[in-house]
């Protein structure tokens, strides 16, 4: 009669993890229209303070930074601060107030004298300005060194005033020469704008919000030209060393950089200076609208509105005051369409970050455990690993241990193995030794089971069985004790397990007891040989799941437990089933998503048919497993299709 036991699982379909999209920008006045009272848990305001500017541009070559609310010093951290004449501070162009300065015209200018010179140049401000004339000067001067040196300014071109110009002095074989670009607008509207000039040591460039509006090159000169001495510098607000030329109108945030920002560079400065709301991923800004992460991204979402409210979604919905409620800092391991909202403390503002799409490739840990007797190596060593990276495995022996299989994500028994890195995976090597006996005086071991190499951990149940005339004494080497059968625990690599035969005395009898199966015998009192006459009782305990069978030998018949009276030595077998057993243990086994894996337990070097069913009725066989090393792993690939599947393991039939 065939043995064997039924294992069911109730699966769940294992589905990729799905990428999700994300994204950001400015409300329109319809949406605040669209404004329902909301809870006083939502009207929490929270005090939102810009990220630093992380990304490395930013502040790469920065010599000065000048945001100008409320005085003339520099915020870059290098101490070129500067002296204020008579602006008085206003609000800037995100109507917070003391964040820029008011220059009247006549008379304001801040004044931050020689020290910032430098051969390539990056100028830039923010300014706003109605001003129709030029003052009887012919120019409204932003910025400009009087060193001869360079200047951004607001002129009158083709008969229109309004129009800005970026102007450079440089050296040439005939002496200095003037070279300036020109806007085609005209930018007096009363709107602020951000305007910029740029010197790499060829081309002169001039920006207007963030867009190249006018360049030139200039190869045959050989820099700025920058007279020293004569008391002149650099200057906010008019001439750098004359009463002249005095701007009319608002400037904020003034940026001197020892360099030349590429066209890239200078529009993201803008829109990250321009926006009432932006997104930060690992501390750097997100402007454009696709980016890219590995493993996962620490978001960070900032307005411009004092005490203001930010809300977001992340499915590439258009987020609105119901959405997630932005408290902090947060972690996204997915992809996903980011959108956020930012709302002024009254709820009258809006401001809204452009759609932003952060495709997040996973990282996987893989985690490599052995029960003993070696190692494994990965190569390349260090997880987590990247999505669909290949992971080569080598099996590292301890002396006197010998790679026998793998287990987990991996299988066979080749000495490396290719791991893609497609899910979290859990990979186990088992490693083996041998195991040896040694008999002193009339008697033999017998070993179960009886392996070339024992895996480590391995219980090897050793067996006395003493000669006509002999009884088994003791265990020595690697066993110790008297008890018979011995479970060893294989361990140490290579142990010798020692055996004792002693003679009988007269008026005594030796006992063996052989168990046979997936069970144990207990006797009592306990020992291997009695006076003639002695009462002894015999125990058969099966294994979780087995059943005793029978006595055989010199004992029959079923009971349990079975009285003997030693009267003449004695020899029996206990016989006990030899079911396979079927379990999940995780992490090695569970539901993934190439399969079911799951675990047979039963005898060693024993062929067993699994078959699967999902009624409990009608049974399909699935494969044939031979159980090597007492434990062996499958894998139903086709279970993730299935809602419920059965499993039973049976010796096949002849």
């Amino acid at each position: 009669m065939q043995q064997c036991r039924v294992f069911s699982v109730r699966l769940g379909t294992a589905g990729s993890v799905g990428n999700q999209l994300s994204t950001l920008r400015v409300a329109s006045k319809s949406k605040l229209r669209s404004l329902r009272p909301i809870t006083a848990a939502l009207a929490l305001t929270l005090a939102l303070v810009a990220p630093a500017q992380a990304q490395s541009w930013l502040t790469n070559g920065l010599l000065a930074y000048y945001p100008l609310n409320g005085n003339a010093n520099d915020a870059s951290g290098n101490g070129n601060n500067g002296q204020s004449f008579g602006p008085t501070a206003t609000t800037n162009r995100f109507g917070n107030p003391n964040s820029a300065d008011y220059f009247n015209g006549s008379s304001d200018y801040i004044w931050l004298g020689p020290g910032l010179r430098p051969a390539n140049i990056t100028a830039c401000a923010w300014f706003n300005t109605t001003v129709t004339t030029d003052g009887g000067s012919g120019v409204r001067l932003i910025l400009r060194d009087r060193a001869y040196g360079w200047n951004l300014a607001m002129i009158t071109a083709n008969g229109t005033w309004g129009h800005l110009v970026a102007t450079l002095i440089l050296s040439g074989a005939s002496g200095p020469a003037q070279m300036s670009e020109v806007s085609d607008g005209q930018y007096n509207d009363g709107v602020w704008h951000f305007a910029a000039l740029t010197y790499d040591g060829l081309s002169n460039s001039l920006y207007i919000d963030g867009t190249k509006c006018a360049s030139g090159q200039y190869p045959t000169y050989s820099g700025i030209y920058y007279e020293l001495g004569g008391g002149g510098g650099l200057a906010i607000g008019r001439d750098g060393d004359a009463s002249d030329g005095y701007f009319s109108g608002s400037i904020s945030d003034v940026q001197i950089y020892n360099r030349a920002l590429s066209d890239s560079e200078m529009l993201d400065l803008y829109l990250s200076e321009a926006r009432h709301a932006l997104a930060y991923g690992n501390g750097g800004l997100l402007l454009a609208s696709n980016y890219t992460f590995i493993g996962s991204v620490d978001l960070q979402l900032w307005s411009v509105f004092p005490n203001g409210n930010i809300f977001y979604t992340l499915d590439g919905s258009e987020p609105s005051f119901a959405s997630s409620y932005y408290t902090g800092p947060f972690n996204l391991n997915r992809s996903a369409s980011l959108r956020v909202i930012a709302y002024s403390a009254d709820f009258l503002q809006a401001a809204e970050v452009p759609p932003i799409y952060l495709t997040v490739i996973p990282t996987y840990a893989l985690n490599l455990t052995s029960p003993g007797g070696g190692t494994i190596t990965a190569s390349p060593p260090a997880g987590p690993y990247v999505s669909n990276s290949v992971v080569t495995l080598t099996p590292q022996s301890s002396n006197g241990w010998t790679f026998l299989e793998w287990r987990g994500d991996a299988s066979g028994a080749n000495s490396t193995v290719n791991l893609t890195m497609n899910r979290v995976k859990n990979v186990q090597a088992i490693f083996g030794t041998t195991l040896g006996t040694t008999v002193a005086g009339n008697g033999a071991v017998d070993v179960h089971p009886a392996l070339p190499l024992y895996p480590y951990g391995t219980v090897a149940r050793l067996t006395a069985i003493p000669q006509a005339g002999s009884y088994f004494a003791v265990w020595g080497n690697a066993g110790s004790g008297n008890t018979n059968p011995l479970y060893f625990t294989v361990t140490s690599a290579a142990p010798t397990v020692s055996s004792l035969f002693a003679g009988l005395g007269a008026s005594q009898c030796a006992l063996t007891v052989i168990p046979d199966g997936f069970g144990k015998v207990t006797i009592s009192p306990g020992a291997n040989a009695y006076t003639t006459g002695a009462s002894v009782s015999l125990n058969a305990i099966p294994d979780p799941g087995q059943q005793f069978l029978a006595w055989s030998g010199d004992a029959t018949g079923t009971q349990n437990p079975l009285p003997l009276s030693m009267n003449t030595n004695k020899t029996i077998t206990g016989t006990f089933t030899r079911k396979p057993s079927l379990a999940v243990a995780p992490p090695l086994d569970g539901l993934f998503e190439d399969g079911f894996r799951f675990t047979l337990q039963g005898e060693f070097g024993q062929a067993y048919q699994i078959d699967a069913s999902t009624n409990l009725v009608d049974w399909a066989p699935l494969t044939i497993l031979t159980n090597a090393y007492g434990t062996v792993q499958f894998t139903d690939d086709w279970a993730t299709n299935s809602a419920l599947r059965f499993y039973r393991a049976s010796a096949p039939t002849p």
